[in-house]
């Protein structure tokens, strides 16, 4: 009796040992969820950066190749040699004919030059005569007519060269070297004999109202002091 009685509190406190050790039960999730509290807006708003521009393309180049027949731009020392064969002094057949002028032609060379470089560039135009198309040459205009001298030496060594070196050497540069010999000539060589240089082209735009006093570029007539 007293055996049972034990054994019956030996289970009763062995179930109240297990009661205690077992855990809590979980508590359950709450819902909803608490939010998550957003952060504080910024004052001012940062304004948005603007895009950056486009670069424009660089605009097209408008220059002109230069041509490399540019006249008066190709100038040079001793641009006859060797043009008209090893033989052929182009030079000194000009300064042949000068050498027989007398001295008023060769001062008239001297101003034939002159005027023809300040109407258009040194490209002999001065020396073109007047057709059907053009009846006003250059070389009658006011300050070049009756008085410019010149041009038969001009034309006897025009022709030679052209005899012995056809199409190559230009009126412009006969012109040219005529005044260098005129002026060596006239100053009995204290005007030193300097290399002048050729390569110019003749012209063929010849006008007498571009010599004209009403022009801004007038010639001085040969009364002008």
């Amino acid at each position: 009796m007293i055996a049972a009685k034990l054994a019956m509190i030996l289970v009763m406190v062995l179930l109240s040992c297990v009661s205690c050790q077992a855990p809590p039960p979980s508590q359950p999730p709450t819902y909803p969820p608490p939010a998550t509290s957003p952060p504080p807006p910024i004052y001012p708003p940062p304004s948005p950066s603007p895009p950056q521009p486009t670069p424009s393309p660089p605009p097209p180049s408008t220059a002109t190749p230069s041509s490399p027949d540019d006249a008066g731009k190709k100038l040079k020392v001793g641009y006859y040699k060797n043009k008209c064969g090893r033989y052929i002094d182009v030079e000194g057949i000009v300064k042949k004919h000068v050498n027989k002028a007398d001295a008023g032609m060769k001062a008239g060379l001297i101003r034939l030059f002159f005027h023809d470089c300040f109407v258009r560039g040194c490209d002999a135009s001065v020396l073109l005569d007047k057709n059907n198309d053009n009846q006003t040459a250059e070389k009658f205009g006011i300050p070049n007519f009756p008085s410019l001298r010149g041009y038969e030496v001009i034309d006897d060594a025009k022709a030679e060269l052209e005899a012995a070196c056809p199409g190559k050497v230009s009126c412009a540069d006969i012109v040219a070297f005529a005044a260098r010999d005129a002026s060596f000539f006239l100053s009995a060589g204290k005007v030193t004999y300097f290399a002048m240089p050729a390569g110019r082209y003749d012209g063929n735009v010849s006008l007498a109202s571009e010599t004209s006093s009403t022009f801004r570029r007038r010639l001085p007539a040969s009364t002008s002091s």
